[in-house]
């Protein structure tokens, strides 16, 4: 007879970026300790949302989703719910009152202890009514006693985000991060290293570097910006060979020629070069709050493709901020034009209480006009990137491969960030012997 306990389910729901994903993964890891499997069914013990409210588009989803797992608590009884994450950072006391269901309201600075609050959260009767926590702002490596915490793996079993450093000193106007997230604390190189190391060893082929500005990392706890450091150190001790290392959400102002040589000198390195300028008005740049300027921005995309050949290009702009006039637009349309990015991301802008932005503008275009806009950047990339994947049929190139079938695969070549810039679909024949994680060569026959 089998005396062992019975698992407890959790069913999980992670939203935003790939940085709360790894908060996520880290208190899932917390969870399984104290006999928690995650779950993609309905019925579960417990039901738990990692929020975001970042964008408006974001936190309409948070409440979607939060409203979804309260009609799954209803249908399981004694089941709980806990919402967690920048949302309930932000509004802990609307998602309260909106959703008198939730068993567990917590912050941003809770989520190191997540494990510890459903342990509370067992133990805690119904009528005693929600459980808040909110410490000062942090993420799930902040007061951990373990450098390298566990994580369960969301993301593909051979890609994995390596957390560089928790919250941001950069001020932007339009953010409310460093209220979410607090100020930046970055993590020692030699932990990032080891974790590094351990996932490769457990068969991760593609990391990507995140943090909210990768260039700032290191500046808090060696008084100087240590990206390049970090990155000599990772590609000295990675593997020489099927190793992808990406570096995500660098400040443009902040990218020099000491981290562009890099790309050279790291064979892991990817030449992805991702650049979230956000805009190219030098009166809307000033009231984001952004540092750098337009020319110097034109003169970076310049250095950086002359000193790394085959260098892929990736921009983030936001569209709708409250001083952006027609005319700041059609200036931003002419950098994206005349720049030609192989990949372009584009949001809207929203207010956010709180920040600067919101308190100094407020929100004065309208919806339809932010939505046109990005509309019209939007259609105006697609086809830049149409060209600069036609320019590659008949190439051959490396590709990591995502997923097979019995006569396909979707893989990725360097040049496409995993959920952003898109994917290679690849016709195989039976009995291809192709798995996931797998690298391999293919030529482009077309691109769309």
């Amino acid at each position: 007879m089998d005396d062992s306990p019975v698992p407890k389910r959790v069913h999980v729901v992670s939203l935003g970026c790939a940085k709360a994903l790894v908060d996520t993964e880290v208190f899932l890891a917390q969870l399984e300790r104290r006999g928690y499997e995650p779950t993609a069914d309905d019925e579960a013990e417990l039901y738990l949302i990692n929020t975001c409210g970042f964008l408006d588009e974001a936190l309409d989803e948070t409440f979607a989703e939060i409203e979804r797992l309260v009609g799954l608590k209803k249908s399981y009884p004694g089941s709980r719910l806990a919402v967690v994450g920048c949302a309930a950072e932000a509004l802990k006391n609307e998602i309260a009152e909106r959703f008198p269901e939730a068993d567990l309201v917590a912050g941003t600075g809770a989520l190191a202890r997540l494990g510890e609050l459903v342990e509370r959260l067992e133990k805690r009767r119904p009528e005693e009514g929600v459980l808040f926590d909110f410490p000062p702002p942090g993420g799930a490596y902040d007061g951990n006693p373990d450098p390298l915490p566990e994580r369960v793996a969301l993301t593909l079993p051979h890609v994995a985000y390596l957390k560089l450093a928790e919250g941001c000193d950069l001020g932007c106007t339009f953010c409310a991060i460093p209220a979410l997230r607090g100020p930046q604390r970055s993590r020692p190189v030699e932990h990032l290293v080891a974790e590094a190391l351990t996932l490769v060893e457990e068969g991760v082929r593609e990391l990507i570097l995140i943090a909210q500005e990768t260039t700032a990392y290191g500046r808090d706890i060696y008084g100087e910006p240590s990206l390049v450091r970090l990155l000599a150190d990772l590609c000295l001790q990675l593997p020489e060979e099927d190793v992808w290392v990406r570096l995500l959400y660098p400040n443009p102002a902040r990218v020099d020629e000491a981290l562009l040589d890099c790309f050279a000198a790291c064979h892991q390195l990817v030449s992805y070069l991702d650049l979230p300028f956000q805009h190219a008005d030098e009166g809307v740049l000033r009231d984001m709050g952004r540092p750098g300027d337009v020319a110097a921005l034109a003169d970076l995309v310049a250095l950086a493709r002359r000193r790394v050949p085959g260098l892929v290009l990736r921009g983030t702009a936001l569209v709708g901020f409250p001083t952006e006039d027609q005319a700041a637009f059609d200036r931003l349309v002419r950098f994206v034009e005349e720049t030609g990015f192989d990949h372009l991301g584009v949001f809207t802008y929203s207010a956010r209480p709180g920040t600067r932005a919101a308190d100094e503008f407020g929100d004065p275009i309208p919806i339809e006009v932010k939505e046109l806009r990005a509309e019209a950047l939007h259609d105006l990339q697609e086809a830049v990137s149409f060209t600069r994947n036609d320019r590659l049929v008949g190439n051959e190139d490396e590709v990591l491969v995502d997923a097979v079938s019995a006569k396909a695969a979707v893989a990725r070549g360097r040049r496409f960030c995993p959920e952003a810039d898109g994917v290679v679909e690849v016709s195989l024949p039976e009995g291809h012997g192709w798995l996931p994680g797998d690298f391999r060569r293919v030529v482009y026959a077309a691109a769309q």
